[in-house]
């Protein structure tokens, strides 16, 4: 019954944080989304095209790049997140 016991504490200390980490992120995932979904918002027409110009230019490069650059720049994007990630703890 002890041991019972003890792994449970053991589960919940190892994770419970990880679950807390995940709902952290996802939810300030969410809220920069509705900040710059309202920061689109207010830009001006023009603003609005500008960007939409880089979106579009970004998604053909992305959609001409062969499946080994497409891999490094999946690579070079996890690894961004993980420094980003590191720095913020």
């Amino acid at each position: 019954m002890k041991k019972i016991f003890s792994l449970a504490i053991i589960a919940l200390l190892v994770i419970a944080p990880s679950i807390s980490n995940a709902q952290d992120s996802t939810k300030s995932r969410m809220e920069r989304r509705k900040e710059m979904k309202e920061k689109y918002d207010n830009m001006t027409p023009k603003q609005k095209a500008k960007v939409d110009e880089k979106r579009k230019a970004a998604k053909e490069k992305y959609d001409n790049m062969t499946p080994e650059q497409k891999k490094a720049a999946k690579e070079k994007l996890k690894a961004m997140r993980n420094k980003r990630k590191e720095n913020k703890e």
